[in-house]
């Protein structure tokens, strides 16, 4: 091998390029696009890392530890082509599509204990399928804000949030971290008293979201709500990027309020409330017992 992978830069020892390993002898080097081959002094039988100026002490440490790394590589210099090699736990093999799904699974950086959305937290029958299909968009940052359009480059123009005015907009922007939206959070936090803060991403904000299968109205509503407040986000969005309408923070919680009551009004729990009913008198029938 060696003859044209590149030494700094290719994955030939460890996991990762010598670059990111020994940076410092790196930034140091002056062959920094040399082939392995290149790097070596076959009549000395020595490597040589193209350093010719005067280092401090960290870059010395660096490059003690890259040459200490390749004495003990065995390197083997061949006259045949450079070929590929799967790695798989540090073992040469064959490569199989199997192994890279594998290789794929236990490299991923989704933490199941915390970053995972559990199914019922997006998929519920108290709410329309639409809003479930949307839930699942933003928690995978799918939905096509502004940010999404620009790098399709389907128009030129500049990212803004409809909501605040003052941020670019995002989905996670738009539905969690927008000085409007953080309002209607805050509100239903307070109003419901929920240990709960915004969190950096919506998948996390749904997974953190109390969610419990004890059937009272209040533990109905306060399941709801999340999916209430996506929703009814993106349509004021809208609706102020396409007709030009916009509704204030009070009315647009009044709304989110509505879209509860109009979701839950059939479930057994609200028998014989009507929707009329339940947001003229929403403190008595959500807080306190039927």
């Amino acid at each position: 091998m060696v003859k044209e992978s590149n030494f700094w830069r290719d994955i030939w020892i460890g996991n990762l390029p010598l670059a990111d390993q020994f940076p410092h002898a790196f930034e140091a080097s002056s062959n920094k696009d040399h082939s392995i081959a290149e790097m070596y002094d076959v009549s000395n039988q020595s490597w040589s890392l193209g350093i010719t100026r005067r280092i401090r002490d960290h870059v010395i440490d660096n490059v003690s530890g890259l040459l200490f790394v390749l004495e003990n590589n065995n390197t083997v210099f061949t006259n045949s082509a450079d070929t590929r090699v799967w790695m798989d736990n540090g073992i040469a093999g064959d490569f199989s599509v199997k192994k890279y799904y594998n290789w794929l699974l236990r490299r991923s950086n989704i933490d199941e204990e915390c970053n995972h959305v559990p199914a019922n937290k997006i998929w519920s029958k108290l709410w329309p399928p639409k809003v479930s299909f949307f839930m699942w968009l933003a928690s995978k940052q799918k939905v096509l804000t502004q940010d999404k359009l620009i790098k399709r480059k389907w128009r030129d123009w500049v990212n803004h949030c409809y909501l605040c005015i003052n941020d670019a907009e995002s989905s996670t922007h738009m539905l969690l971290h927008c000085s409007y939206a953080s309002k209607v959070w805050n509100s239903f936090i307070q109003e419901f008293n929920i240990v709960w803060i915004i969190s950096p991403s919506i998948d996390i904000a749904l997974h953190c979201w109390p969610h419990t299968k004890i059937k009272t109205r209040k533990a109905l509503v306060i399941n709801s709500i999340p999916g209430a407040i996506i929703w009814n986000l993106w349509k004021e969005r809208n609706q102020r990027a396409f007709d030009n309408n916009s509704l204030d923070n009070n009315k647009l919680i009044e709304r989110i309020k509505f879209t509860i009551a109009y979701w839950l009004q059939k479930q057994p729990q609200f028998k014989g409330i009507t929707l009329h009913y339940f947001m003229l008198k929403w403190n008595m029938v959500v807080f306190e017992p039927p």
